[in-house]
């Protein structure tokens, strides 16, 4: 019985309060900003240049390799 009134009393103060108040809308956030994605291009730039020495390096070392 207790729940019940519990219950309605709190559905009277939410509707009362939505009459008054409005809908409250919670503003959102964009989840990847535009600094988060030059971020990430340029880190993977700097990932592509790091792989490209790399890999020039390697064959650097093949190519010294062959010619003793």
């Amino acid at each position: 019985m207790s729940s019940t009134i519990t219950n309605h009393i709190k559905d009277v103060l939410r509707l009362s309060a939505e009459e008054i108040l409005g809908r409250m809308r919670r503003k959102t956030n964009q989840w990847v900003t535009s600094e988060i994605m030059d971020l990430c291009g340029k880190r993977s730039l700097e990932s592509r240049a790091d792989f490209q020495k790399a890999n020039m390096d390697e064959e650097d070392e093949r190519d010294q390799g062959g010619l003793d």
